[in-house]
């Protein structure tokens, strides 16, 4: 409820070995999103009540970055940019 603050953010990297399928990553992450509310409701202040807002499914925008084409240590310095 801290207003401009990230304390409810987690980010986290993962380190995926083998093939990717993109369209089934994409179809699980959506079903999660729409399954879950929590994962879409948002907290608005509204004078000095809360109020919890629910919001409508919407696709899960993933950014995909290939680095394959770069030498090992420039994966990995691109990846700690990114």
């Amino acid at each position: 409820l801290e207003d401009g603050s990230s304390h409810y953010n987690l980010r986290v990297g993962l380190a995926l070995d083998g093939a990717l399928d993109h369209d089934a990553l994409m179809a699980a992450l959506n079903a999660l999103v729409e399954r879950h509310a929590i994962l879409r409701t948002t907290y608005v202040a509204q004078g000095s009540d809360v109020e919890q807002q629910v919001n409508p499914a919407a696709p899960v925008a993933l950014e995909r970055v290939d680095l394959s084409g770069l030498a090992q240590q420039a994966q990995d310095e691109a990846l700690q940019a990114l």
